[in-house]
């Protein structure tokens, strides 16, 4: 999944919908396809709601300031809910199907970086993220 030089990870902008929701049989979804829908969201995920707010002017976005108050708001919604691929890698939810969002915005690319003074001292940490995420 990594592909930028030196990146060790990138992630994607995702909304989950339920199985049966329009959606859900949709490869991709662009902003403009989710503008003025009610959309279920994590406020702590600043970078991805600031974005989101930009991008949705016609959209109710429902941010919960807590992770286990947005998933049992999640479990029990049709509602589709905004994710990243990356957090669904550790937190599958069962009965949603996750449709990436295609706009080059909801893209983003992680790098670990250190002085080179400090390379030896971090790295073990270099190795093992890019045995995790290369």
């Amino acid at each position: 999944f990594c592909t930028a030089e030196g990146a060790y990870l990138e992630d994607c902008l995702c909304v989950t919908v339920p199985l049966g929701h329009p959606l859900a049989a949709r490869q991709s979804v662009t902003f403009q396809d989710l503008d003025g829908l009610s959309l279920l969201a994590h406020r702590n995920a600043l970078a991805w709601m600031e974005l989101c707010r930009r991008k949705l002017p016609h959209s109710n976005l429902l941010a919960q300031d807590s992770l286990e108050s947005l998933h049992q708001l999640i479990d029990s919604s049709t509602l589709p809910a905004f994710g990243s691929i990356r957090a669904l890698e550790w937190e599958r939810q069962e009965n949603r199907v996750a449709v990436p969002l295609q706009d080059a915005e909801a893209r983003a690319t992680y790098y670990l970086a250190c002085l080179q003074g400090e390379q030896k001292r971090y790295s073990g940490l270099f190795r093992r993220v890019r045995g995790e995420f290369g």
